[in-house]
Formats: C-alpha cells, structure tokens, sequence
C-alpha cells in the first residue's frame, strides 16, 4: 500500500480533472477515516447493579453520566464512564443501569 505522499505524488501524473479530482476524493476520505479511527476509543459495557457484561463499543467520545445508551438487551441509563490513560491498550468502562427492556417490533 502506498503512504499518503506517495498517493499524493501520484495526482500530478493524472491527466484529466475528473481522474485528478476522483483520486483526491478517495485519499482524503481514506485519511479521514484513519484519523477518526486513531481518535476513537473501546468502551465494556457493564452493569451498574449486576457487574455483568452488557457488551461493548467504540466511541470518539463515549455517552455521558444521565443519557441513555440502546443495546442488544435493552434500553440502559449510564451511570458512570470510567476513562483509562493507556486507552490504547485497555478498554474504559461504562457502567449502565436497564430503564427498560427492547420490545420486539409488530
């Protein structure tokens, strides 16, 4: 795979405006993508009351303490967001209580 100078290099050899802006496109939605992806970070999911796992995400940034979060299992409130200073090597916890179970659609 080709480094972004290297992309970029690449654009002065195009010749139709079309081809050049089509290339650009792509490199800058690429490079988008990778800085949003180095900015996000993992957050488990975990019981308030319980301590059982309720799953997991990764969020920019995570939902904050008093709003609400839609998982597989229910509707919870967040109650607490524990953030961990090696965050590319942990997970953080959010810590979620039911406000009440999904109801199957019809």
């Amino acid at each position: 795979m080709k480094t972004l100078k290297e992309r970029l290099r690449g654009l002065f050899d195009l010749t139709s405006k079309d081809e050049t802006a089509e290339e650009l496109y792509i490199i800058l939605d690429d490079y988008i993508s990778s800085v949003a992806v180095r900015l996000e970070r993992e957050y488990n999911f975990k019981d308030f009351e319980t301590g059982e796992d309720v799953g997991g995400d990764c969020f920019v940034t995570p939902p904050s303490k008093g709003e609400f979060y839609v998982a597989h299992k229910g509707i919870y409130e967040v109650m607490q967001v524990t953030h961990v200073y090696d965050s590319s090597r942990r997970a953080g916890t959010i810590y979620l209580k039911k406000a009440r179970d999904l109801k199957p659609a019809g």
